[in-house]
């Protein structure tokens, strides 16, 4: 596929696959603090090669939770779904997910194989993309401090990079008790 191709999603329930969900749809790369957020995979692999690791059970988003990733944030530990934001969030454009059409354009499967995944059912990625979503999905960290270009645009807002005409710094960690080693990190927040 080629890397200026943008897949265009199924329209809701009609993917190759049964997937229609007909309750709201949850956002497969949310923040910890997202009203109804709850963890469905923790990250393993490497920075550069990450992996996740699907729990056999949803857990909801708590203080414990929370604590048991200190020093780093939970969205760098944990893959987290929460309701979808849609028009509230910089990746929804025209009634759907940019970030799920760019990483399907921009990224490689990484499995041949649909993951044990507990939220498959009310993922807005898996409602809008089917398998294609979910064989990349396993690549994915929330808050990644990836340099790799690849990761940087898929999780950069098109219409943000299409009006700079380049791929900037999202935002930068500023959170207490940052390490001196991420103190001038990229963070990409997919």
């Amino acid at each position: 596929m080629s890397s200026t191709s943008i897949p265009q999603p199924h329209p809701v329930g009609e993917t190759d696959l049964e997937c229609g969900h007909k309750e709201a749809l949850f956002c497969p790369s949310a923040q910890p603090d997202w009203e109804g957020a709850k963890a469905f995979g923790v990250v393993t692999g490497t920075v550069t090669v990450p992996a996740v690791s699907y729990l056999a059970q949803v857990l909801p988003m708590s203080q414990q939770l929370v604590e048991l990733t200190r020093p780093v944030s939970p969205a760098e530990v944990f893959r987290i779904a929460a309701p979808c934001a849609t028009d509230r969030c910089q990746h929804f454009e025209d009634g759907h997910c940019q970030l799920v059409s760019r990483t399907i354009a921009h990224l490689e499967p990484v499995t041949e194989k649909l993951p044990q995944c507990l939220i498959r059912v009310s993922c807005r990625w898996w409602n809008e993309h089917g398998k294609e979503a979910c064989y990349r999905c396993p690549q994915v960290v929330t808050n990644s401090f990836s340099r790799d270009e690849k990761i940087i645009l898929v999780a950069t807002p098109q219409s943000r990079t299409q009006r700079e005409g380049t791929v900037e710094n999202q935002e930068t960690i500023t959170a207490k008790g940052e390490t001196p080693a991420r103190k001038n990190s990229l963070l990409i927040r997919y």
